[in-house]
């Protein structure tokens, strides 16, 4: 019997501590998880937030909250400090810095602990104490016996420096620069040195810990804990003991009581603590000779087979004033209270049937839907037992199936509603009643059925009492609805299932299977989807509830979110819970939800049930930090490169125009959500890449100029970290450099210069050689028109002394005027031919004494007119000599000769523009009959066609034209036209 008390009190003893307390998780890491050894001797936190583990017997080792990486496993670490981007470390054989991937060593004797102090790192060794500066470490000296003797730890206070050694504690007034000598204060092994407050903690190895405060002559001894490693102020106001055998005692700084104690029984491998570190996130690290540990508080705790529920898989839940109800798989009802888990029996016919929906009536019984069995009520009005994980056995239980009224045993969702009992059935029924507890008879009030077709899409998943007091549902079919007196009045708003649905204020929230969540005014039912984004919370809605903070919470298959939403449910932030949270439920069920009277939310999964309480949670949420980890030009890393030096600075990196192809290496550390981290990356001023995991970006076929790569990262919470940048200049090739293509274009221009005068050169020479040559041709043409005249000339004197001859001797009279007009005419031919030119009227002049020549050796007489159409004095106008007489000729020889009646002759001179037209006209029988009647002969007309040639010279291939002139068939006459350039002689 003294046993069972002593059990039922550390029972009460342990459930009080767990409502005063919040839950805390341990997560350990071993060899197993890819540590090089199990034995951590210091944890440190970079800015980047890499953790960095001082091995014993594996070197240091980095870890980003996944992967653990050995960077040096030669060195044999003892201390480890991280200042700026460098990494000191400490072993027994000196001090080493990493900076980048190259380390720098010096020769100090074995280093215990290393420590920063405005700017400078102190190495606390086992013969003294060393500041690092101007590049090296120097001996620091304060007195003899710290000097040659083991320096443990050392803290700076407002005023004075404490220094704690194997030999005892020291306390040096002011700073090192200060001339005046320590004092010792105890003569035992102090290991370690916390100020908080007004006090000085000094924990020894064996003698406890000595509290020093201001105006306190003796320090104060907490005996407990002893054989201490260290001892490190963390958040709250706690004081962490790492012990050797203890593991780690927490006490509370100011009362010193013992707060908490992490050790084997919280799931340590080993009691021998050596370290503990908080990093930027709130979350603590232990570094024990077993391994390295997580520790942190968390505001969930679960429930499981494990801790006292007869299944994982939670169906429903629901909260009443006194308790939250639990059904569990297939294992009935679960009741939760201050006094742990009970489990109630239910009716033996309920076995082997789930219970899918709870709720509660005024009287505070239990109502219960089931799948196959109707509902079942347990009435809890009778005070039970203060006992945990105890079966209770009801005092009366009622089951009401088909057989006491209701349409079907499969009840999907139960609501009381005062007296009014509804319930929906799997069939898409849904049904009034009430229900007599004393008498156990059911009266149907209401029986409310749809049909449609598609009977399987439009299955029950929810219902729910709005706040005007009408009661709502939701279907598999996408289908929303509410009844109104004795109809239903529903809409289809959506395509998938509408798993869920709550009511908040003014609005209603919708979740859906495959569309996420949607709001709408209730008096309008417009719906519209509260925007998240779909990889941040995903789209299959399972759970919805609200907290007492307005926050909306989601459950999903992927685990728990937490939406802050403004006034108008529109989402502000989306915070993801999974296990590093500490919720360790897998895929949450559909509706298991619920909210119990002091805030606290309980979730339900096909991994057990999850409470959460919001006034424990103290999360502290950072930007991460991003950084280039490497680059590689043309596949060759440049592992020479300093990127600090680049990074975020002015300074750019020069590569030469084969370096086209570009590859950058990026990285952020989450220790909590390593796998949550996304990254995104930008050229110049280019759209900024979507969101993604990848760690690195290949940039090829880049052209020659300057560019800036910014790449950023985003953390599980969405916050972004600031934009790291680098720039870089690749060098246009050759050909295409400023200088280069300035040194071508000018050479380009000379050659082209060059070209240009040779061509020009040779196009003069040839257009000099062509005027040579013209001016030649018009010398010989000029002589050879000469020539033509000249050859005219005696074919005129001869034809003139022909017809003189054939004048008769009887007309005496008429030959001598023909003499005499042939002299006359001679003379000016004679004198005409001399020249190049002559004018129109000297060339009227000569045709007139011809044609009068002419008439008097005519055997047929002949009249002639001249027609003269010319704005021009024809003094003025010049023509050739000698060029229409061989035209007349030929019409007065071939034309009016032999005539039966008198001849005709039409000569015409008339101004067009820059031409003048020339004619002559006969009315003989006709250019073309006259040749025909010719007898054959050789004689050709060389005056005639010297005249052609020199028209054709002077006015082109088509300046002349004979024709016939005509009336139908008979021809009257011939006419020569042709034309001559207008030429003066001013």
């Amino acid at each position: 019997m003294p046993l069972k008390k002593t059990y039922v009190l550390s029972t009460l003893f342990l459930c009080s501590f767990l409502s005063v307390f919040p839950q805390t998780q341990l997560k350990g890491y071993t060899t197993k998880d890819g540590l090089p050894v199990s034995s951590i001797q210091e944890v440190v936190q970079d800015s980047l937030g890499y953790l960095w583990l001082a091995t014993q017997g594996g070197g240091l080792v980095r870890f980003d909250g996944e992967e653990f990486l050995t960077v040096d496993s030669n060195r044999d670490i003892t201390a480890l400090h991280v200042e700026n981007d460098s990494i000191f470390l400490g072993s027994q054989k000196g001090l080493s810095i990493k900076h980048g991937n190259a380390f720098q060593s010096w020769k100090v004797p074995a280093v215990n602990k290393i420590i920063s102090h405005e700017g400078q790192a102190y190495l606390l060794t086992q013969r003294g104490l060393f500041v690092f500066s101007e590049g090296r470490p120097k001996h620091v000296a304060l007195h003899s016996e710290i000097d040659h003797g083991i320096v443990n730890d050392l803290l700076f206070t407002k005023e004075d420096i404490w220094i704690a050694t194997s030999t005892g504690l020291w306390c040096k007034r002011g700073r090192f620069s200060n001339k005046t000598s320590p004092e010792k204060l105890d003569a035992n092994n102090v290991v370690s040195l916390v100020g908080f407050q007004d006090k000085v903690f000094g924990a020894t190895q064996n003698d406890g810990t000595y509290v020093y405060a201001t105006g306190k002559p003796q320090p104060l001894l907490v005996r407990e804990p002893l054989k201490i490693n260290s001892l490190q102020l963390q958040k709250d106001n706690q004081l962490w003991f790492c012990t050797t055998s203890e593991g780690v005692v927490i006490l509370d700084a100011n009362t010193f009581s013992v707060l908490k104690r992490i050790n084997t029984y919280n799931g340590l491998a080993s009691n021998n603590v050596h370290h503990s570190f908080t990093d930027r996130q709130g979350t603590t690290w232990l570094a024990t000779a077993g391994g390295l540990y997580r520790f942190e508080k968390v505001a969930f705790q679960h429930f499981d087979r494990h801790t006292g529920l007869k299944a994982d898989l939670t169906h429903a839940i629901h909260a009443t004033d006194k308790a939250v109800w639990v059904s569990s798989a297939t294992e009935g009802l679960s009741k939760i209270d201050s006094r742990g888990i009970q489990h109630i029996s239910s009716d033996t016919r309920l076995q082997d049937f789930a219970i899918v929906d709870i709720t509660h009536d005024v009287d505070g019984d239990i109502w219960t839907a089931t799948n196959g069995r109707g509902i079942w009520v347990y009435r809890d009005s009778q005070p039970l037992r203060p006992v945990t994980h105890r079966e209770i056995q009801p005092l009366k239980t009622v089951l009401i199936t088909e057989e006491e009224g209701l349409p079907s045993n499969n009840i999907e969702k139960i609501l009381v509603d005062g007296e009014n009992i509804w319930a929906a059935t799997a069939e898409r029924e849904i049904v009034q009643f009430t229900y007599d507890k004393e008498a156990l008879q059911l009266t149907l009030e209401k029986h409310l059925k749809n049909e449609f077709e598609d009977q399987e899409k439009l299955l029950l998943l929810d219902l729910k009492k709005g706040p005007r007091g009408n009661i709502w549902y939701s279907t598999k079919g996408g289908f929303l609805g509410k009844v109104e007196g004795e109809r239903i009045v529903e809409m289809k708003p959506f395509e998938s299932n509408v798993n869920t649905f709550l009511f908040h204020e003014e609005h209603i929230v919708v979740g859906t299977s495959t569309e996420g969540i949607w709001k709408a005014k209730q008096d309008d039912l417009k719906f519209e989807p509260v925007l998240i984004h779909e990889e941040q919370l995903g789209k299959d809605i399972r759970q919805l509830l609200i907290d007492d903070a307005g926050n909306l919470w989601v459950g999903t298959p992927r685990g728990l979110d937490k939406i802050v939403v403004d006034e108008t449910l529109n989402a502000v932030e989306v915070l993801h819970y999974d296990a590093n949270d500490g919720f360790l439920g897998v895929d949450c069920w559909p509706q298991a939800a619920a909210k119990d009277t002091e805030g606290n939310l309980w979730f339900g999964t096909i991994g057990g049930l999850t409470k959460y309480s919001p006034t424990q949670e103290k999360q502290r949420s950072v930007p991460p930090t991003i950084t280039l980890e490497g680059i590689t030009a043309n596949y060759q890393p440049l592992d020479s490169l300093d990127l600090n030096a680049y990074i975020n600075k002015d300074r750019v990196l020069q590569l030469d125009s084969k370096q086209d192809q570009l590859s950058f290496r990026y990285k952020s550390v989450d220790l909590k959500h390593p796998n949550a981290l996304q990254y995104r990356f930008q050229l110049n001023d280019q759209e900024w890449s979507p969101w993604s995991s990848a760690t690195s970006q290949n940039l090829v076929g880049l052209g020659y100029g300057a560019y800036t790569f910014s790449v950023q990262s985003r953390n599980i919470r969405r916050q972004e970290s600031m934009p790291v940048r680098f720039q870089f200049h690749i060098e246009p090739p050759l050909l295409q450099k400023g200088w280069f293509q300035a040194l071508m274009t000018l050479l380009g221009i000379t050659l082209i210069g060059l070209i240009a005068w040779a061509i020009i050169r040779r196009i003069k020479r040839k257009n000099e050689q062509e005027q040579e040559r013209l001016a030649l041709q018009n010398h010989l043409l000029s002589l050879e028109q000469k020539a033509l005249r000249l050859q005219m000339n005696p074919h005129f004197v001869f034809n003139v002394l022909n017809g003189i001859k054939a004048i008769d001797d009887s007309e005496s009279n008429k030959r001598n005027t023909t003499i005499n007009t042939f002299a006359t005419l001679l003379r000016e031919t004679l004198y005409n031919s001399r020249k190049e030119k002559i004018s129109l009227a000297q060339e009227i002049k000569t045709l007139a004494h011809y044609i009068a020549m002419e008439q008097l050796m005519a055997q047929t007489p002949f009249r002639h007119e001249m027609i003269i159409n010319t704005t021009i004095d024809t003094e003025e106008i010049l023509i050739p000599p000698m060029l229409v007489q061989p035209f007349v000729e030929n019409a007065i020889r071939h034309g009016l000769n032999n005539l039966d009646e008198e001849g005709s002759l039409n000569i015409s001179f008339e101004e067009k523009g820059e031409w003048l037209y020339c004619s002559v006209q006969d009315n003989g029988k006709g250019i073309f009959q006259t040749q025909k009647d010719k007898k054959a002969s050789n004689h050709q007309s060389m005056a005639l066609q010297v005249t052609k040639e020199r028209i054709f010279s002077l006015s082109g291939a088509n300046a002349l034209m004979l024709e016939e002139l005509k009336e139908g068939e008979t021809i009257f006459g011939t006419k020569i036209s042709f034309r001559l350039p207008i030429e003066t002689d001013f």
